[in-house]
């Protein structure tokens, strides 16, 4: 394991660390999680495109990413994540209870990977800001969404673009933001297989939502 990313995240008082195109190694996730495990001050983590695959996520998770309650944003964006970090993502979760901001956009998760993970986020109360932007998700990963929605929660910024939802898993959606309780400020639908239908819901919730 390189010693220099311990070296940085235990003597420096950095806030924010980007790693954008980095290519890592197991050896470097599994250092840099156990480094995590002993640093106060970095906030924000970013590892986009620095292709990473299910087994980098166990390393980095294990490591001591889940024991860090300090982190507040964690971007895995663009890597090659699939289904099986599903659970280990959700096993962070349940362990680390400051994240905010949790960004997997354009990882092959699909279906099957939210469904450990998104009980988990209805459970963490300080998420205000997910994102699954082109993750292979439809109008299941929807259906699971609204457990967050419907139980006590931050979330205000939802992510969804360039996935397979419909207008059924659109209604369904319209169906909570129109309620009281919604306090979602910003919801991305671009480019899903929504028609009329879930169009009109929407603008329905729109008007009940005011």
């Amino acid at each position: 394991p390189d010693p220099r990313i311990t070296t940085f995240l235990t003597q420096h008082r950095a806030t924010e660390l980007h790693l954008t195109d980095v290519p890592l190694s197991l050896n470097a996730a599994e250092t840099l999680g156990s480094a995590l495990q002993y640093n106060f001050t970095l906030l924000s983590l970013f590892l986009d495109r620095t292709e990473i695959g299910d087994t980098h996520v166990e390393k980095l998770v294990a490591g001591g990413l889940k024991d860090n309650n300090h982190l507040t944003t964690l971007s895995l964006t663009k890597n090659r994540i699939t289904a099986q970090s599903g659970p280990v993502l959700a096993e962070m979760l349940t362990v680390n209870r400051s994240l905010k901001r949790l960004l997997l956009d354009d990882n092959t998760l699909g279906d099957e990977a939210l469904q450990p993970l998104i009980p988990a986020l209805a459970s963490h109360r300080m998420l205000s800001h997910l994102s699954l932007r082109a993750t292979s998700i439809g109008d299941e990963t929807v259906k699971l969404i609204i457990e967050i929605l419907a139980s006590p929660h931050h979330l205000v910024h939802l992510n969804v673009a360039k996935n397979c939802v419909t207008d059924a898993g659109t209604t369904e959606l319209a169906t909570h933001l129109k309620g009281p309780a919604s306090i979602i400020s910003n919801v991305d639908l671009s480019e899903n297989e929504i028609g009329n239908e879930g169009v009109l819901e929407l603008a329905t919730s729109l008007r009940k939502n005011t």
